[in-house]
């Protein structure tokens, strides 16, 4: 909790602290605010699919491979757009080279005191660069 080692979505910036939160520790304002627009993301992305789903019957019906592959990519470049709010491909560029990790001084100033560390299971290895 609060700006320890990170994690998450890589937006946090370790501000907050333990001793912030409310009584309730796993009150969290902003991860519920995130969840509401999450939701709201998710449902928009469904309409979307409800609109492209004819034309993917058609298509299919069809055996027409190139309008398949053309509304594959459709819906992939939309789907960015409307979950995570980027251009196509901006947010896999991000990842990788940032993975999900918020890393910040503390958490690494940390780590390095009880260095050496091997990370196990770490997906891309972010925090040993």
């Amino acid at each position: 909790l609060g700006g320890g080692l990170g994690g998450g979505n890589g937006g946090g910036n370790g501000a907050r602290r333990v001793s912030a939160l409310s009584a309730r520790p796993f009150d969290d304002a902003e991860l519920t605010a995130a969840l509401v627009e999450r939701e709201a993301r998710q449902r928009h992305l469904l309409r979307f699919m409800g609109v492209i789903a004819p034309r993917v019957r058609a298509a299919h019906a069809a055996a027409d491979e190139g309008a398949l592959m053309e509304l594959r990519s459709e819906l992939a470049s939309k789907q960015e757009t409307i979950l995570f709010g980027g251009l196509p491909a901006e947010r896999q560029r991000y990842m990788q080279a940032y993975g999900c990790a918020a890393w910040t001084e503390e958490a690494l100033e940390l780590c390095a005191q009880h260095a050496p560390l091997v990370e196990v299971g770490a997906g891309a290895g972010h925090w040993q660069r």
